[in-house]
């Protein structure tokens, strides 16, 4: 039997973002043992990056979608109808980033393969984001398996 609801986590905190939770949970831990309010905050403050996610969620059977972010596995988001996938598709972007210092800049480019899910009515959400293609099709066949829909290559 077929699932009624499918979440898919489209994106969560990278490294650096976890990294600044576990230290201000540090500094959280070492201010309430010194009597402080504040250190609470921070604990509080600190523990989020590991429990936040972006996410997609299809109610198939109740025809209703929801986008937003996922709190320890709650989702947040306002309900909308769902008008059925159009498709999936991959594109291969260029990302450029360029650094900049007292003598001298630096451009990096880097390509990454972005995954969307494209709704009937038009609406797009970015859904996988990789690197490494192989790894970026592989997750988009299995949306495209569990939403009964093609998956388009778009980066030839």
């Amino acid at each position: 039997m077929k699932k009624s609801v499918l979440r898919y986590t489209t994106d969560s905190p990278d490294a650096t973002v976890k990294l600044i939770g576990v230290v201000m949970f540090a500094a959280g831990v070492y201010v309430t043992i010194h009597t402080s309010y504040f250190g609470i905050v921070l604990l509080v403050l600190g523990f989020i990056p590991f429990i936040l996610a972006r996410q997609v969620e299809f109610d198939l059977y109740g025809g209703l979608y929801r986008a937003g972010y996922s709190i320890a596995g709650n989702l947040i988001a306002e309900e909308k109808p769902f008008p059925g996938v159009d498709c999936l598709y991959l594109k291969k972007n260029r990302y450029t980033r360029t650094m900049q210092s007292r003598g001298s800049s630096t451009t990096t480019h880097t390509y990454c393969f972005d995954g969307f899910i494209q709704l009937s009515d038009g609406v797009k959400f970015a859904v996988v984001q990789e690197a490494d293609k192989a790894k970026a099709l592989q997750k988009l066949q299995q949306m495209a398996k569990d939403l009964e829909v093609e998956v388009r290559d778009l980066t030839r």
